[in-house]
């Protein structure tokens, strides 16, 4: 209980838990019960209503790592499609969780939408290196794309961060970053996405 409960985070409704665990209900609320009794959780409200949190970060990374990696992964893809499928206001205000728990399941094509989506928002509030960051994770995701629309994503997203790198006073290395694109763009042809790319 406490594995699935650190997939989830620091903090998690009991009603999350309860959606991806594979757990009885009853077997699932006396796991959380003992770890509450063992003052390995805190637990604040009234079942189904009930919040938990980890006491400390150290319990919730020692319960995560004793996951094996491809359970995390299964996890987290469960957690992601969960949050889209009943939560749509955490994937409207936080496309960084989400980003974090498609990264964390290795699913390029999510995690490069809510990378961009999180770089989005951050841009919109001037927050450029936090823009950076995420348009440099999602670039990553972006490579692993094959064909026309893989080149396509490469070339938009550099272009974002190429803006972000502006605002950063990196003009040198926003330069360097799309001349390695370059040979992506010639085999796209695309005429409005060329005008982009030179601007700079």
């Amino acid at each position: 209980v406490a594995q699935i409960g650190s997939i989830l985070g620091r903090e998690f409704a009991y009603e999350m838990i309860q959606a991806i665990a594979a757990h009885e209900e009853l077997t699932l609320q006396n796991g959380l019960n003992q770890l509450v009794e063992a003052e390995l959780l805190y637990q604040r409200g009234r079942l189904p209503h009930a919040r938990y949190t980890f006491k400390h970060a150290l319990v919730q990374d020692a319960a995560y790592q004793s996951l094996l990696k491809r359970t995390r992964k299964y996890y987290h893809q469960q957690v992601g499609e969960l949050l889209e499928r009943r939560y749509p206001e955490i994937v409207q205000s936080q496309p960084d969780l989400m980003a974090q728990h498609y990264v964390r399941a290795e699913n390029d094509a999510k995690a490069f939408e809510y990378l961009v989506r999180f770089a989005d928002k951050a841009a919109g509030l001037y927050a450029h290196a936090e823009a950076a960051g995420a348009l440099e994770a999602a670039l990553r995701h972006a490579e692993r794309f094959t064909g026309e629309q893989g080149d396509r994503s490469v070339l938009e997203v550099a272009l974002r961060l190429a803006e972000s790198l502006h605002f950063l006073g990196r003009r040198q290395e926003l330069v360097q970053r799309l001349l390695q694109h370059e040979e992506r763009l010639n085999r796209l042809g695309d005429a409005a996405l060329a005008g982009k790319f030179y601007f700079w």
